[in-house]
């Protein structure tokens, strides 16, 4: 029974959300390329089920049942990054908004598209700061 509620807590672990948040230099002095992501899952793709936690003092990596792939989330995270190593001038930003609202049976040798029972949500920014 302990082995069969790991299997389920390790398999909701593995299928929740994740939310990134990267930083790396760039060839110009004192800029840095920031990339913020974040995605989950969402029952009828408006219940949200999973998704990686957006909370800047977040325990775990993921939320159940809390919408945290936002837009407003997602550029709160890119703009106190931003203000944390005092950079306020943003260039170069970009987003990218992923929904995939077919669900594909896995294990069917076809796919057996069902809409809207489980769809895919994912945001992403990113920029340069200077």
């Amino acid at each position: 029974m302990r082995l069969a509620k790991a299997a389920i807590a390790a398999a909701l672990a593995c299928a929740a959300g994740c939310f990134n948040l990267e930083h790396s230099g760039t060839p110009r002095p004192g800029e840095e390329h920031l990339f913020v992501s974040n995605y989950g899952w969402y029952l009828f793709d408006f219940i949200p089920v999973a998704c990686g936690n957006a909370a800047e003092d977040r325990l775990l990596p993921f939320v159940m049942f809390r919408d945290d792939v936002t837009m407003e989330k997602i550029q709160r995270r890119f703009m106190g990054y931003a203000r944390s190593v005092g950079k306020t001038d943003m260039a170069d930003l970009s987003y990218v908004n992923d929904d995939t609202v077919l669900f594909t049976v896995p294990g069917l040798h076809y796919p057996l598209p069902i809409p809207y029972l489980l769809s895919y949500r994912e945001i992403q920014l990113s920029g340069n700061i200077k």
